[in-house]
């Protein structure tokens, strides 16, 4: 195990509509991977979205307030990168 495992891919490519599941038990090395894989991206910063596992109270909060501040054509491209992701915008939580 360990640094001794290689994964290796000659080409590998990703559409939008594409989703790739990783599994495996707590303690695999799911998250070292994915952000290994993120960090060695040949693509510019503002073309990849990573969003953790488990995000702390105060800092959802504080992407949610921002989110909400957006222009509205933001809110958008915002609300569709959500969709693209898998997820239902209509489930964030509303303004209070």
């Amino acid at each position: 195990m360990g640094a001794s495992r290689r994964l290796q891919f000659d080409k590998l490519i990703l559409r939008p509509e594409d989703r790739i599941g990783i599994v495996g038990p707590n303690g695999a090395g799911r998250s070292t991977l994915v952000q290994h894989l993120i960090a060695n991206l040949n693509l510019p910063e503002d073309r990849v979205v990573y969003v953790p596992q488990e995000i702390e109270r105060v800092q959802a909060k504080r992407i949610l307030n921002d989110v909400r501040q957006l222009p509205p054509q933001q809110l958008g491209q915002v609300m569709t990168v959500i969709s693209c992701l898998g997820s239902r915008p209509e489930r964030l939580p509303r303004a209070s």
